[in-house]
């Protein structure tokens, strides 16, 4: 088995590389620091991050997709929301809603 570690500019390019503004360097930081803190040893698997997460820069972004739902509380009932400092923006787990 082969154990390599990943940086979060490697994460962030490579997310950035399946689609231009799907994630902010700060949000791929966020993600790194929940899969390091929560998910244990992960397979780096980039494409399966895309797809499992998504970065919305506020609440009221994430509404115009999902207008079901009316405060963060309720989201984090439903999914996992990654908070990413210095902002109101987030990551949601989108397997889960």
């Amino acid at each position: 088995m082969i154990i390599d570690t990943v940086q979060v500019e490697r994460l962030y390019k490579d997310l950035r590389e399946m689609n231009r503004d799907n994630f902010s360097r700060e949000g791929a930081r966020a993600l790194m620091e929940y899969l390091n803190c929560f998910a244990g040893n992960v397979v780096y698997d980039p494409i399966r991050f895309y797809c499992e997460y998504t970065e919305f820069a506020s609440f009221s972004e994430f509404q115009h997709d999902y207008p079901e739902f009316q405060t963060l509380e309720q989201v984090e009932e439903e999914a996992t929301v990654i908070k990413i400092p210095g902002g109101d923006a987030f990551i949601i787990s989108t397997d889960c809603i």
